[in-house]
């Protein structure tokens, strides 16, 4: 299991995002592929030279998912960790205005 141990709405280029501190690492989620969210995965971007996710995490070898691949394949820098999976889903459904609060930058809970 992954260590979340900080996560805020933020900016990334003018585009609402979510970084979070994951294992002592920055993790961006921006535009999420929601196909792959739904099967239980997400893909965590690092903005930090030689830091880089697909070298962090195993990788997953993910199933036939229509709207993200043809066949099953590698995929490094996805994690499937519960944790990252719930702030992603909060994430996305913030953007979606659902959840009772809008997105702003700032703080957020996390799991």
């Amino acid at each position: 299991m992954l260590n979340i141990e900080s996560a805020e709405y933020t900016l990334l280029e003018g585009l609402p995002a979510l970084r979070a501190i994951i294992n002592g690492r920055e993790a961006y989620l921006c535009d999420v592929n929601l196909p792959l969210l739904e099967a239980g995965y997400v893909y965590l971007i690092s903005l930090t030279p030689g830091r880089q996710w697909e070298d962090a995490l195993p990788v997953l070898t993910l199933p036939h998912i229509p709207g993200v691949n043809n066949r099953a394949l590698p995929f490094p820098g996805v994690t499937d960790d519960p944790g990252v999976l719930a702030l992603a889903r909060r994430f996305v459904d913030t953007l979606k205005g659902e959840g009772g609060r809008p997105f702003a930058p700032g703080p957020m809970e996390t799991p």
